[in-house]
């Protein structure tokens, strides 16, 4: 009896082990292609987007950043901007699953990843300029390379809110205002057009809802392979 206590908790530590280098290598995958989305800075003198569209998001822009900006204000968006981050949600995922909500935690990382490579393939094929290569006034707060078009740290917070506000109602209204203060900072921050967080967080809700409607194959799917 004692033997079978001890084997069980060894194959438990052993799934435990193998979920964490799981999770860590499903950040550094997501960290990795973000990556590859900033190497390079597009030198631009235009947006590549219609006049009329770079008119309405620069004209927005500039009403944001430099007009809203000051030093206390600064901090407090550069900290939030950073939620948006693939390690953070993959974080979050991580307590999730360890707190028992383990079904959230496979429909957190799936949709993320399916996200994570919607947003390289946009970036890839619109080759948009950061704002502050374009408009001379906006400051930009952190220095990020490559291109604009869309946010990818709206679509990770839209996708993480997507699922979570479907399984725990409560957070809602919580998620959804953390969303939006991410999206909002890439503004304030000078590094994303009005237009690349909106559809950024368009794409991030619509593949976690997406990814909702196929919950029960992906959750069989991936628990054949990691030991949830």
């Amino acid at each position: 009896m004692e033997e079978d206590k001890n084997t069980k908790r060894k194959h438990f530590y052993q799934n435990k082990f193998l979920l964490i280098i799981f999770f860590v290598g499903f950040t550094i995958l997501l960290e990795y292609i973000y990556e590859l989305t900033n190497t390079t800075t597009i030198v631009a003198s235009q947006d590549v987007f219609p006049s009329w569209i770079s008119s309405l998001d620069a004209s927005i822009l500039v009403q944001i950043n430099p007009a809203l900006t000051n030093p206390i204000i600064n901090t407090i968006f550069y900290v939030i901007t950073q939620m948006g981050r693939a390690s953070v949600i993959v974080f979050f995922s991580l307590l999730f699953h360890f707190f028992g909500h383990k079904k959230e935690a496979i429909l957190i990382f799936i949709s993320l990843l399916i996200g994570t490579i919607t947003i390289f393939l946009l970036k890839e094929l619109i080759s948009r300029p950061r704002p502050f290569l374009t408009l001379p006034t906006v400051i930009p707060f952190i220095n990020e390379l490559g291109t604009s078009f869309p946010s990818g740290h709206s679509t990770r917070l839209f996708v993480f809110s997507a699922v979570v506000t479907r399984k725990l109602s409560l957070c809602s209204s919580a998620l959804y205002l953390l969303s939006f203060l991410v999206a909002f900072s890439r503004l304030y921050l000078g590094i994303h057009y009005p237009l690349d967080v909106f559809v950024g967080a368009i794409v991030g809700w619509t593949i976690g809802k997406i990814t909702l409607r196929r919950e029960k194959r992906i959750i069989d799917f991936v628990s054949n392979i990691v030991p949830f």
